[in-house]
């Protein structure tokens, strides 16, 4: 059996992509395409399954042929693919996956997509994320870390803590001291002339990159660093985001989705 596969990235992370037809053992063949040894290797597998007049279905499978709830990266592969296959000729359009029903809107260039965009909430500062210190406090002020003056922004983003400090030197500091102004996990962010380039001092379990670069955006906007309402394109390791927050602080997150190479394996 000869399988047809692209190989997409997204938030961080590779996904095989394939239509179902194609595929009379999903799990199995997902073990088998991920797996190094056969040189193409992936986080997962994503199959698609288009019918007239219904939603396009996606399924995923992880590297060990299992399949499990689709990642925001997996949803992303798989919108692009159904795009660039031309299976579906819509930029906007719902894509069901476990029975829910996901509205992606793609982002277009000489005939393929590049990203997708989404609405990314409203951040903001909840009491409880914060000691009475910071308690309430959405904007910038100033703060001393590791002898480093500093301005620092307090942003809640999908439920994550997230820290931005600005400051003049190209050194870091480092955010011991800061964190015991928390009550609950938190992470922080530091940068310098270019509020967009910020380097992650510390990375919580429960914040994904998403949420780090809204909340360095958010922080930039409301330092009068940048503009409300225009998307910025801001990049951490191995992801990249353009992101606008409005002056009523709505963000809306546009994710880069690219392809890494095409090709075919008998199985």
């Amino acid at each position: 059996m000869t399988v047809t596969f692209r190989k997409l990235h997204a938030c961080g992370r590779d996904y095989l992509c394939l239509p179902d037809s194609e595929t009379s053992a999903p799990g199995a063949i997902a073990k088998h395409l991920t797996a190094p040894e056969n040189g193409i290797g992936a986080d997962g597998v994503v199959l698609l399954r288009c019918c007239d007049g219904e939603d396009p279905v996606l399924f995923c499978f992880s590297t060990t042929g299992e399949q499990i709830p689709a990642a925001r990266g997996a949803l992303l592969a798989g919108a692009k693919y159904l795009y660039d296959t031309a299976r579906v000729n819509l930029t906007e359009f719902c894509l069901s996956e476990r029975g829910t029903s996901h509205r992606v809107r793609l982002e277009t260039r000489g005939g393929s997509a590049w990203g997708v965009t989404g609405d990314g909430g409203f951040p903001s500062l909840d009491a409880a994320l914060s000691s009475a210190t910071l308690s309430g406090l959405v904007r910038e002020m100033p703060v001393t870390v590791g002898g480093v003056d500093c301005r620092l922004t307090v942003v809640s983003v999908a439920g994550s803590a997230v820290a931005v400090l600005h400051g003049k030197r190209e050194t870091p500091p480092k955010p011991g001291g800061l964190l015991r102004l928390f009550t609950v996990p938190v992470s922080v962010l530091y940068c310098t002339d270019d509020p967009l380039t910020p380097r992650v001092l510390l990375r919580s379990r429960e914040t994904d990159g998403t949420a780090l670069a809204s909340g360095a955006v958010v922080a930039a906007a409301i330092a009068g660093r940048i503009d409300f309402g225009v998307p910025h394109r801001i990049a951490l390791p191995a992801e990249s985001f353009y992101i606008a927050v409005s002056p009523h602080l709505r963000l809306t997150v546009t994710w880069e989705v690219s392809e890494c190479f095409r090709g075919t394996v008998e199985l």
